[in-house]
């Protein structure tokens, strides 16, 4: 509900702009502050009028803006917005629960704003009668502009006019200091508003469009600009690819770029500085003290004395340092910008984020996916396909450069400063011989990945709820599966092996280090291997072994071992293999019955319009998951009143084959008292009840099941609508992730359930009557008035629902 509100916040975006001038208000008025329409005298003040100065024409804001803007946020226009807004709205309201005053404006083409509207001035309000009141065209572009300098200064903020006057009546209620004053600039004129002490904004226009910016230097450059934004490549890029999303924001990193000459001289530490810190650091130090400090630097470390150190310190720093700024450098160089863009609708809202950059290269990221591969395998996969992720083959593992870079640039500064470069060489050895990893996801064409366990189980004639409890976390254990292509004969076996050989290689790398060093190797000896095993059912069980042998032992042995083990089923299923890590129970996996893909994702998938040249797709339902929470209360419901039962048939037999009360109570006590019961207590005419935990009588009606008759009409839809897909790619100059959530599925629980709720007992004195015995039975008013007969001692910490009597402890 929370993305709902959210979204529908977007509706006063416009109305937020209308107000702009006036949010910008940070301090009460003062004496010398005109209220809005009023003179200082409380007598009516005039209406001021805004004219048009010499603001060039346009009808959108490229045309009008001049270029060199940093950040531009676009709003399509207003009328679009409105209504997908309201069309998302309506799809949430149950029409039972629609007061009949307001059912006929549910028929209007904005809802929303027809029902605001009676809300508030007793008629329906419309796009049309709102854009008459506010004087701005709902039909064009509405965009807030930020340029460099300060924030608060470098904005503009474009309205579309269709009613200059209306605009100006709208203005005339923002409270400002003094009368307007109008200002020439180069290339026209401004009207300018004193809105705070020393805070002016200034206003230009044109007959179709007026500009309120924060600095009468961007207003200048409003009216005598050489080139408008509509020249930016970037920008007119950015906006070509989001024709009809409702909103748009651009970052320009152009207008920056210029600064980046002058950041050079930040991406080396200067020689001045480095000296002054070491003298600095050394001044303290005297005498005996630096002597000392240096025999321990000497026999310690291997250093002659601390300015050997600080050298070694100085390379170290210094080298990382610049390597890292160069690389930022070079990154900000070439990166052109960011855009992130929303488009509301009735059923899905879609978001689009990018990033443009030069230094972006499409080999640099995963393969294509092959759609025409991947669609029909989605259903081989294991699980209910709630949630999916799907990736190309990913890059070959490599080292980071940057790290070799980083240790090639402090060799040559401790090579120019004459250090012996012993310690260097085994580093830079180290990183040679150090091999990256690779993964499943660089070996195959593309994976699967998805969420696999056994599902919810249903309660047997036998069980109890502790038993149903138990089973049922069991059957919640989930695990990951992965599915890909199926390859040569041989492929997995080699690869996990190749992947128990390269973490003994490196493993061999480290304690080589640490022996050449002089810190010591470690006390243990680490060792990867794997072991393979079939099991029944085409399944086979890989056992991954990581051991730490000692190299001393107590109590007489000689050494120790301590193994961890990770174990992987694997099957190939189709032209499919099937991964299942950390899963021991292979008949899940051999006895898996493959399942349609829900018609959901399917619609997901159609709606997001996935490009043939998409990297990764991931896809998340979580609403359907509401039926199985409603099956779950009524089996645990059902379990209660089952247990219930049959304690209180226990409970009777003892009190009818009689005996004296001693041994009643003492046999009462005997029994085996089940977690949902509080309190025994006797009733003279209906015999023995109980009271749970949450202070409700039993036998009683069941009520879960009235509780999942509000769902009914969601569950037949539940696995058409709702959920999330995201997909990335990567192409040369951009990287973009997109995603798109449906909100069918919510709107139709809120809908379904609402009118279910209004039709069998808001609007029906017989469901009514109905509710309160469920909730309230005559039972639970007996309760109030009757001691237990003996109390279950797991709960006697609880407050009782009367004076208790006795406990069962008392008669262990």
């Amino acid at each position: 509900m929370s993305n709902f509100i959210s979204r529908t916040l977007c509706a006063a975006g416009f109305l937020v702009a209308l107000v702009w001038a006036n949010s910008v208000l940070a301090q009460p008025p003062d004496a010398n502050e005109i209220p809005a329409g009023r003179a200082p005298d409380g007598a009516p003040a005039p209406l001021w009028m805004i004219k048009p100065s010499g603001l060039p024409a346009g009808q959108t804001p490229e045309k009008v803006l001049p270029a060199g803007v940093i950040l531009h946020l676009r709003l399509k226009n207003a009328q679009s917005l409105l209504d997908n807004v309201s069309q998302l709205a309506k799809t949430f309201v149950p029409p039972r629960a629609v007061p009949p005053p307001l059912k006929k404006s549910m028929d209007e083409p904005n809802a929303l704003l027809a029902i605001i509207g009676m809300q508030t001035m007793r008629k329906p309000l419309s796009v049309e009668a709102l854009a008459k009141m506010s004087g701005i065209d709902p039909a064009r572009p509405i965009s807030l502009s930020v340029y460099p300098g300060v924030p608060d200064e470098s904005f503009v903020l474009l309205l579309p006019v269709q009613d200059l006057a209306a605009l100006s009546a709208m203005f005339n209620q923002i409270p400002i200091r003094g009368a307007p004053q109008e200002v020439a600039l180069e290339g026209g004129s401004a009207l300018q508003l004193e809105v705070d002490r020393g805070r002016r904004l200034f206003i230009v226009a044109s007959q179709e469009t007026v500009c309120v910016c924060g600095s009468r230097p961007i207003a200048e450059q409003l009216l005598s600009a050489p080139e408008r934004l509509d020249k930016s490549a970037f920008i007119s890029r950015v906006l070509q690819q989001h024709p009809q999303d409702n909103l748009v924001l651009i970052f320009d990193a152009a207008p920056l770029r210029p600064i980046l000459p002058m950041l050079n001289r930040y991406a080396s530490v200067p020689d001045r500085a480095v000296m002054d810190l070491r003298r600095e650091l050394l001044s303290g130090m005297r005498g005996r003290d630096l002597q000392t400090l240096n025999l321990q630097l000497r026999k310690r470390l291997g250093v002659r004395d601390v300015n050997e150190l600080l050298d070694y310190v100085e390379c170290v720093l210094a080298g990382s340092y610049e390597v890292l700024a160069e690389n930022l450098l070079a990154q900000a160089a070439t990166f052109d910008g960011a855009s992130l863009a929303l488009n509301v609708s009735a059923d899905f809202q879609r978001a689009h984020f990018s990033l443009y950059s030069r230094s972006i290269k499409a080999a640099g990221g995963a393969k294509p996916l092959p759609l025409s591969e991947v669609g029909p395998a989605i259903g081989s996969v294991p699980g209910t396909h709630n949630y999916l992720l799907i990736a190309g083959q990913s890059p070959p593992a490599t080292k980071a450069q940057i790290i070799g870079d980083v240790l090639e640039r402090i060799g040559a500064k401790m090579k120019a400063k004459q250090l012996p470069l012993t310690f260097h060489a085994m580093l830079k050895k180290a990183f040679d011989d150090y091999q990256p990893a690779e993964g499943l996801e660089s070996k195959v064409p593309w994976t699967i990945s998805s969420m696999f366990g056994s599902g919810p189980i249903k309660p047997d004639a036998e069980a109890t709820l502790m038993s149903y409890v138990q089973s049922w976390h069991k059957s919640q254990e989930l695990t990951n599966v992965t599915a890909f292509p199926k390859q040569q004969p041989g492929f997995l076996k080699e690869f996990i092996e190749q992947q128990a050989r390269t973490n003994n290689l490196n493993d061999r790398v480290y304690r080589r280090l640490l022996q050449e060093t002089g810190i010591g190797a470690p006390s243990y000896v680490r060792d990867c291997r794997v072991a393979f095993a079939e099991l029944p059912g085409n399944v086979t069980k890989i056992t991954e072994e990581t051991s730490y042998t000692t190299q001393w032992g107590w109590f007489g042995y000689n050494e120790h071992e301590l193994i961890n083990r990770r174990f992987t089923l694997g099957r190939d299923v189709g032209n499919l293999t099937l991964l299942c890590p950390g899963s021991r129970d292979a008949a899940g996996l051999a006895n898996y019955e493959r399942k349609p893909i829900p018609p959901a994702i399917k619609r997901l998938l159609t709606a997001a319009h996935v490009p043939a040249d998409a990297n990764q797709i991931e896809i998340a339902r979580i609403l359907q998951s509401v039926n199985d929470v409603t099956d779950i209360m009524v089996d645990l419901e059902t379990l209660v009143h089952k247990d219930a039962s049959d304690f209180l048939a226990k409970a009777n037999a003892i009190r009818l084959q009689g005996g004296s009360d001693e041994e009643i109570l003492k046999q009462l006590a005997n029994l085996e008292w089940p977690p949902e019961v509080f309190e025994l207590k006797l009733d003279p005419e209906r015999g023995f009840y109980v009271t749970t935990p949450v202070y409700l009588t039993l036998p009683r009606p069941k009520m879960m099941p009235e509780v999942a008759e509000l769902f009914k009409d969601y569950r037949a839809l539940a696995d058409e609508q709702g959920g999330a897909v995201g997909y990335q790619r990567t192409r040369d100059g951009e990287f973009e992730v997109v995603l798109v959530q449906s909100t069918e599925a919510l709107a139709t629980l809120v809908r379904t359930v609402g009118d279910r709720v209004f039709e069998g007992y808001v609007q029906n004195p017989e469901g009514q009557a109905k509710l309160r015995k469920l909730l309230r039975t005559p039972l639970d008013e007996t309760a109030r008035r009757q001691a237990p007969v003996l109390v279950n001692p797991n709960w006697e910490f609880l407050p009782p629902t009367s004076l208790p009597l006795r406990a069962a402890r008392d008669f262990e």
